[in-house]
């Protein structure tokens, strides 16, 4: 092997390396500028799609037709250590794989979704109506009997005073008449 070989060798695995861990400081950049809403604001009336466009054609060139700017921040979102894109050596593919993978645990996670019929649908919310308007219905019943419950319990106090009132009298009365039945 030549020694230039070797030396153009050395060159190449240097910016190797360069370039791997460069791609991952350069979506790191991207993510915290697109959090820059004023920035967005002032450069492309806050267009985020005109930004990921811009950014991309001047600072990925490279990737145009590859990966789109606005997956790799996505990427960047779901795996945002420089450790987890070292596992795979940055490679961008591995890391969409893994995204992708990660996406569809998240989706297995959702509940699932229930489809009916709009005929179905309809009967059900007039179903829910009914149900509203009855318990509208039974909320002013309650009111109501409350109400009564009230004004009994204001009666309930009344003949309780006036019976109270009645049963001094009563007893009043009683010694008066022992009084007069008593021998002098």
């Amino acid at each position: 092997m030549k020694r230039r070989t070797k030396e153009m060798l050395g060159t190449l695995k240097r910016l190797s390396a360069d370039a791997r861990t460069n791609i991952f400081k350069r979506i790191e950049l991207v993510a915290a500028i697109l959090k820059d809403h004023d920035w967005l604001a002032e450069v492309y009336d806050g267009d985020e799609l005109k930004a990921k466009d811009a950014l991309q054609e001047e600072h990925f060139h490279e990737l145009n037709g590859v990966f789109t700017l606005g997956v790799l921040v996505q990427i960047h979102a779901t795996f945002p250590t420089e450790a987890e894109w070292g596992e795979v050596r940055y490679n961008l593919a591995a890391m969409r794989a893994k995204w992708n993978e990660q996406r569809t645990v998240d989706t297995e996670e959702r509940a699932p979704v229930t489809r009916i019929k709009k005929a179905d649908y309809d009967e059900a919310v007039k179903k829910c109506e009914a149900v509203e308007q009855r318990l509208g219905q039974s909320d002013e019943l309650l009111k109501s009997r409350d109400e009564d419950i009230g004004g009994l319990r204001g009666r309930i106090t009344e003949l309780e005073r006036e019976n109270a009132t009645l049963r001094g009298r009563i007893t009043e009365l009683e010694r008066v008449v022992d009084r007069q039945l008593q021998p002098a």
